[in-house]
């Protein structure tokens, strides 16, 4: 649902999974609660014409133009931070022509804001979909940093689309067992301490694009594999992490 021309259809997709769900088809699903998504210039049109202008107008257009279009990395710094129509109009010249160049030159990573937040809630309230990041600490966009902590805050607490206990599900027990995890996700005898003690009444995302690695707020511990990593306001510099892999049943 990355286009403004596929808004609203998130009813379609999830009629659609849902159906398949009936039939017997093992389908779910995960997504992360921002309505903006992050890659590089060239998804902006898909056949990958870049040289073509009707093509790079209609993917420009599908986004909700170039004021949506934010530039993150280039190899012209100077871009960085800044959308595409503020660039053309420094330049004097169109967001088709700025699209244009910055593929002659390498390309440019993007932030597009063209997602409906409409669309999110309806996915965030199935029961079968799972939160996911889809994105690491060193990306600018804040999902790395905030997507857990944005859904208990915001989704939860303030927009009350789903319970905690609901959205904890969606974070911990549904996805272990997604995964084939079966020593992790609930709290309980013999299982993994991975853990995290938050504040209900005080967890929110402080990420943004301009500081995406910003801590959130109401974070009080986290602990990996029964050891404390975080306490309250800093990592303690323990490293009790491993590579967890799949155990096929």
């Amino acid at each position: 649902m990355g286009n403004r021309n596929v808004w609203g259809k998130s009813a379609e997709a999830i009629s659609i999974i849902e159906a398949a769900q009936k039939s017997g088809q093992d389908v779910t699903a995960d997504a992360y609660p921002y309505t903006a998504w992050a890659s590089t210039i060239t998804v902006l049109v898909p056949s990958r014409k870049d040289t073509d202008r009707d093509e790079i107008e209609k993917g420009l257009a599908n986004v909700g133009g170039a004021e949506k279009v934010l530039i993150t990395h280039a190899a012209n710094r100077s871009y960085e931070m800044k959308t595409m129509a503020e660039i053309a109009a420094s330049k004097a010249i169109s967001p088709v022509e700025l699209y244009i160049e910055i593929v002659k030159n390498g390309g440019a990573g993007v932030v597009c804001n063209s997602m409906s937040e409409n669309d999110v809630k309806a996915f965030y309230t199935r029961p079968w979909v799972m939160v996911a990041s889809d994105g690491g600490i060193g990306s600018r966009h804040p999902r790395g940093t905030g997507t857990f902590t944005r859904v208990l805050g915001r989704f939860v607490r303030e927009n009350g689309w789903l319970g905690l206990d609901e959205a904890i599900r969606k974070m911990t027990s549904s996805p272990a067992g997604r995964l084939g995890l079966k020593d992790r996700g609930r709290i309980k005898k013999g299982m993994k301490a991975d853990l995290v003690l938050v504040d209900p009444s005080q967890v929110i995302d402080n990420a943004t694009f301009a500081e995406p690695q910003r801590f959130s707020s109401g974070v009080r511990a986290v602990f990996v594999n029964g050891v404390r990593v975080w306490d309250g306001a800093k990592v303690t510099g323990a490293l009790p992490g491993i590579i967890l892999r799949r155990r096929v049943l």
